[in-house]
């Protein structure tokens, strides 16, 4: 089965996104500040370290970071308010938890960071100062015989739903919105902020639609952007295009790949893809989340970058890095034309003379541009494109091989190959390059940068 979309008539082909960022060549995770009730997770200072380490393990990608747990006594807690900081997340020299996070989310600029916080929009805790004005209000969303809708159990503790239509309506939603930016100033000077889960949720005994609770969010997107605000998310509504830059999970099956280019929206990784879950009841929850598409077959096919480990699992972000976001970054500088499916493989053609292909029998998963491999299994070698002429390597279980230089190499006779992970790694060699090839040898999990002598 091939699918294609001919290139005249996808959606676009701006030289700039509407946003504010480039997240389609950003490296996005999450670091938590404080688990409820008042755990630490992580400290100002911790937090800033682990920007600091991912950028040494990755050249200095630039970055993209949301924190969470950062409100009230930590995790989810306190929702729909926003208007505390974790008193915890307080330095000993700062006045407050709120200029601790503020010196935080600045400081991380300068490591090529955009930081700023992980918030809720769906849900609503009875311990929330808020409730009790949102139960008068009718702001909770009401099943047909007035009692309230439960949503998840979070670390033990019942949420229920927000009617954001009528919320928005209310204006109390904008007060929210405004209170945040109101709080932490830095939200607003990186100009992004990232809403946790974000669907529709109609509330029965107040006559709500879905149609209403989408019109709502349109306008919640519009009025952060008309703020100077990007609002990412967890998935990716086709209501969202041109409003919505990135979806942590992104759902967007294959047609819609070839349509939107990766600068309009990006995603993350395949985490809860649906195509894949074959037992409801494993993730029951997974029922109340009413995404309009199930993901792809094959993400790595399309560029799948790491959206479950974070910093605090450094080998494990490490490998997702090198094996998931440096191929992800790669593949977002091209335009996805064509899939060519058959019994045997799954391969997404590129502008650029780019192919992405999993052999479906084992699922082996290649990198080509023209005849150069880029990536052949778990082993990469892939052009660190926000670098000026570098090549990282990568190999997750050790290997031998000849590698082909990019055609802008031809005239490069000797390289230089440095340790990049484990970090602090001592290697630094020169290797001589024959006919615009050349022979690496890498250790299991070892990850080197390349350049030319």
């Amino acid at each position: 089965m091939n699918m294609t979309m001919p290139y005249a008539t996808l959606l676009g082909d701006p030289k700039r996104p509407p946003f504010n960022h480039d997240y389609h060549q950003m490296c996005t995770y999450y670091i938590g500040a404080v688990a409820q009730p008042y755990k630490p997770m992580s400290t100002p200072e911790s937090a800033l370290e682990h920007v600091k380490t991912v950028q040494q393990l990755t050249r200095g990608i630039r970055q993209q970071v949301w924190l969470g747990g950062w409100q009230h006594r930590g995790s989810d807690t306190g929702y729909p308010d926003w208007s505390e900081v974790c008193p915890i997340y307080k330095r000993p020299q700062d006045a407050t938890a709120g200029d601790s996070l503020m010196w935080l989310m600045r400081e991380a600029r300068n490591y090529n960071a955009v930081m700023t916080v992980h918030v809720n929009m769906c849900d609503a805790y009875p311990d929330s100062p808020l409730w009790e004005t949102y139960v008068k209000e009718g702001l909770i969303c009401q099943l047909k015989d007035g009692s309230f809708k439960k949503a998840g159990v979070w670390e033990g503790l019942q949420s229920y739903h927000v009617c954001k239509s009528r919320e928005w309506a209310s204006g109390y939603l904008k007060r929210r919105m405004d209170g945040l930016l109101d709080l932490l100033p830095p939200i607003l000077e990186n100009g992004t902020v990232h809403v946790d889960v974000f669907n529709m949720h109609p509330s029965e005994y107040h006559g709500t639609t879905w149609e209403e609770e989408r019109d709502a969010m349109v306008e919640i997107l519009k009025y952060w952007k008309a703020r100077g605000v990007d609002q990412t998310g967890e998935w990716f509504f086709h209501e969202w295009a041109g409003l919505m830059p990135m979806a942590w999970h992104f759902n967007l099956g294959e047609q819609s790949r070839l349509k939107y280019p990766p600068w309009y929206v990006c995603g993350g990784g395949s985490n809860w893809n649906k195509r894949h879950i074959r037992n409801d009841i494993t993730y029951p929850w997974l029922g109340v989340f009413a995404t309009p598409e199930a993901g792809c077959l094959y993400e790595e096919a399309w560029g799948e970058s790491n959206d479950a480990a974070g910093p605090h699992d450094l080998p494990a972000f490490a490998d997702g890095f090198y094996r998931k976001t440096l191929p992800w970054y790669f593949l977002n500088r091209q335009r996805a034309v064509e899939l060519r499916h058959s019994r045997e493989s799954y391969a997404v053609h590129f502008t650029g003379d780019v192919v992405s292909s999993v052999r479906i029998a084992d699922r082996h998963y290649t990198l080509h541009q023209g005849d150069r491999v880029l990536v052949d299994g778990t082993n990469t070698f892939v052009p660190a494109l926000w670098r000026d002429k570098e090549i990282i390597a990568y190999s997750k279980t050790g290997s031998r091989r000849e590698w082909e230089l990019p055609p802008d190499w031809n005239s490069v006779r000797h390289v230089a190959v440095r340790g990049l992970w484990p970090l602090n790694t001592a290697r630094t060699e020169e290797l001589n390059v024959t006919n615009g090839r050349l022979v690496l040898t890498l250790q299991p999990g070892e990850a080197v940068y390349i350049e030319p002598v």
